[in-house]
């Protein structure tokens, strides 16, 4: 199953209602069997969008120029809005505003190499992209996201590691440069996510596993670490819930999360029905599969 962004599209938050934990879902886009949903992101009508290939090169849209489409629609090509390049797929993309106070763009490999890079080096980037990162030859560009230059970033794997360190123990690098080790990962472990903690917040992280079961645990519970380490847990993982899905910080005054399915599914949760339970543990079942097939792909917070 591709797990690269070919298709995408924009639609209102309003296509989808508030359910209860452990339901099935609604459909959110058509797919096909080699199909699966990526990744969903909240954005504005004006906003920009910048997007990472595993290739390590950054393209540019706003986000009107992406077609509005229903709730089961695949949406548009990608290759129809960006010239990427054979063999290139999207993996990650971010989204911000003019008014923003985001100063650098934080990338995060497959293998776990991060690179801090100034936002304003990605500005007026042509349409056939321009080089974010160098990378090793069998490593992949995964994970972006935007930083202030006084945040916190953390790491996740698919086994159940983290890490949090402060993004001042990485200096800012030009485009056309090498990373430095984030984490360090035991046997084929990979990472699966990375987001930020902004300076002085204690939000919750909500942690998804494969199989549906999640939970929210506060942040000071994932002391910051000296960067390149091995982490702490997570989570539990077994048999039951799978590998780690995805994890994600709650913005302040978000109020809904959504999770997407491989196969397509989407439910939309209130963040207040999700339990707070401690790192080491599985959590509960939050969104459940009538294909056994199917899991967790994706999440991302919302305000409504």
């Amino acid at each position: 199953m591709s797990e690269e962004l070919r298709f995408i599209k924009e639609q209102s938050l309003l296509s989808f209602r508030t359910q209860q934990r452990g339901g099935k879902g609604v459909k959110g886009m058509t797919t096909k069997d080699e199909d699966g949903i990526m990744s969903i992101r909240y954005c504005e009508t004006h906003d920009n969008i910048l997007f990472f290939t595993n290739k390590g090169k950054a393209y540019q849209l706003k986000a009107y120029e992406i077609s509005d489409s229903s709730r089961t629609s695949k949406g548009t090509a990608v290759i129809n809005l960006i010239n990427i390049e054979p063999g290139e797929k999207v993996e990650s993309f971010v989204t911000y505003s003019k008014t923003d106070k985001f100063e650098h763009v934080f990338l995060t490999t497959r293998k776990g190499t991060v690179k801090k890079t100034k936002l304003s080096d990605f500005e007026n980037i042509r349409r056939g992209g321009i080089l974010a990162i160098k990378l090793d030859r069998n490593d992949e560009l995964v994970w972006s996201n935007l930083t202030t230059g006084k945040d916190d970033v953390l790491i996740f794997t698919k086994t159940g590691k983290s890490i949090r360190f402060h993004e001042g123990s990485v200096r800012p690098m030009g485009r056309n440069t090498m990373g430095v080790r984030g984490i360090r990962l035991i046997g084929d472990d990979e990472v699966v996510g990375m987001d930020v903690i902004k300076k002085g917040d204690n939000p919750d992280l909500i942690t998804i596993m494969e199989k549906g079961l999640g939970k929210k645990t506060k942040t000071d519970e994932y002391h910051p670490q000296s960067r390149g380490g091995q982490g702490v847990k997570i989570a539990q993982i077994n048999d039951k819930t799978g590998r780690v899905a995805a994890s994600q910080v709650v913005p302040p005054n978000f109020k809904s999360i959504i999770i997407t399915s491989a196969k397509g599914l989407i439910v939309k949760l209130d963040v207040a029905s999700i339990p707070r339970l401690s790192r080491a543990t599985s959590g509960v079942i939050l969104m459940r599969f009538s294909n056994p097939a199917d899991r967790v792909a994706s999440i991302t917070c919302i305000e409504q």
